[in-house]
């Protein structure tokens, strides 16, 4: 890594920390505000009404029973909700106000248990105006609303949306800190800074973070659980069978809520379970405390999800395998309808995973513009893994190797599991990506020194 880091104390460390979050903290709202609506912003805040009913612990309203209650993951609705609240700004529905039977439902199926119907399905949503807001950025909203292109309602729905986009904003700066959380706590400052500076420029963390949607909460809790599962990792071969239970609680608690930001972040618990495993036969005489942290996670995780997701209450296995049915029977509709991209074979699911992020073309993650910069930087980054691998320092090979099993384990399981070509369904790739590019460009620093120090000097010198 970087000789020069260490002219770096903790306390200038900290205070360029603070200088460089604050600059992004601005840089990102000002990419906010240019970033245009999508559709199901709508959607999100305003199924956040549900939590006037969750913070009840009403689970026999009839609303339970609708569409809105199981189509979308519960969490990122409360917190939009709540932050609507806190900055005063007038929710788009609440419960109170809602009739036995509001005018504003679409559909004359029934959406009650057992008899749920994916087509005429009842709602309390009514978002189908807000198609018109699709590529509408914030600063051009009262020209829209000037030039009669939006509906009446717009100019107060957009004011909640906008707000709740505050929200993303913050979680999405958490991100940010987290991958540099992340990279210090292996690689040191400078490398961190580089993650992070990646990352801020991804186009589909600008893209799919900022907006008032699920996808925010996914990636800052996917985060937050690789870093703490890493911790675990580090400490748990010496760590009493009480301790090991107890650090496992907050892992736990960080799997659900990526679990209940969508339901993919029980990705999470599958990356534990690898560790676990190898874990349980490099070293026999703590297989009972993994046997029990991974019971203490899964257990946690499961509460959390359930908890957070009142739908499920009466019976949860039930209900959250209605909720994993609904999502793929749903995806599996989108595959065939016109517009949109399906990606039918596990082959082709794992080519585009690679196409999209780091081969030339693929912007998702640096925007390349054609050229083969984002699989240069892996490709040297891949290098700079396997260089660690070798490397006599312990911490450099077991971060090294955590990398590794967590890109091949999320390759694998999105290859399974995503079957439409939309940009924000990359997401939870994108870490990995940036974490092994910006160990590439470090690793070009290391060749050229190398270079510099083998070849040029001799040349000089003669």
């Amino acid at each position: 890594m970087f000789k020069s880091q260490r002219v770096f104390n903790k306390k200038i460390q900290i205070f360029i920390y603070i200088v460089y979050f604050t600059f992004a903290f601005f840089g990102l709202r000002e990419i906010s505000n240019k970033t245009a609506y999508q559709p199901n912003e709508y959607d999100y805040v305003a199924r956040g009404a549900y939590l006037d009913l969750f913070s009840q612990y009403n689970n026999k309203n009839y609303l339970w029973e609708l569409y809105d209650s199981y189509v979308q993951e519960k969490l990122p609705s409360y917190i939009y909700q709540i932050s609507l609240k806190v900055q005063n700004v007038r929710p788009i529905l609440e419960i109170d106000n809602l009739s036995i039977a509001p005018s504003w439902w679409y559909g004359t199926g029934s959406c009650r248990p057992p008899n749920y119907s994916d087509i005429n399905c009842q709602t309390i949503t009514s978002g189908n105006w807000t198609w018109s807001i699709d590529g509408v950025t914030p600063k051009k909203v009262s020209q829209e609303i000037n030039a009669g292109l939006l509906p009446s309602q717009a100019p107060t729905d957009l004011v909640s949306i906008n707000a709740a986009r505050n929200v993303s904003l913050i979680f999405s700066l958490g991100s940010l800190i987290l991958i540099c959380l992340i990279v210090n706590y292996f690689w040191g400052f400078i490398s961190s800074l580089i993650a992070s500076s990646i990352l801020i420029f991804s186009p589909l963390f600008e893209t799919s973070t900022l907006r008032a949607l699920g996808d925010t909460f996914l990636l800052f809790f996917l985060l937050l659980s690789f870093f703490l599962t890493v911790i675990w990792y580090n400490r748990t071969k010496n760590l009493r069978i009480s301790k090991a239970v107890m650090l496992s609680i907050p892992i736990g608690v960080s799997f659900g809520l990526a679990m209940a930001s969508k339901l993919n972040g029980f990705v999470s618990l599958i990356f534990f379970f690898i560790l676990s495993v190898i874990l349980f036969y490099k070293i026999p005489k703590i297989r009972l405390n993994l046997f029990l942290s991974f019971i203490t996670v899964s257990a946690v995780m499961l509460s959390v999800f359930v908890i957070l997701n009142p739908f499920v209450w009466k019976n949860p296995i039930e209900g959250t395998a209605f909720m994993v049915q609904h999502r793929w029977n749903e995806t599996l509709y989108y595959q065939v309808q016109p517009g949109f991209k399906p990606i039918l074979t596990f082959g082709e699911r794992l080519y585009f995973l690679l196409a999209r992020t780091i081969l030339p073309g693929g912007d998702y993650v640096i925007r390349n513009h054609g050229t083969p910069l984002g699989l240069i930087l892996f490709l040297f980054g891949g290098w700079g893994l396997y260089s660690d691998l070798k490397s006599k320092k312990n911490k450099l090979k077991i971060f090294a190797k955590l990398i590794l099993i967590y890109g091949l384990m999320m390759w694998i399981v999105m290859g399974i599991y995503l079957k439409l070509d939309w940009d924000r369904y990359y997401l939870p790739f994108v870490p990995f990506v940036v974490i092994v590019s910006s160990r590439g460009i470090v690793k070009i620093v290391e060749f050229f020194r190398w270079f510099k120090n083998k070849y040029l000097q001799r040349v000089f010198l003669e």
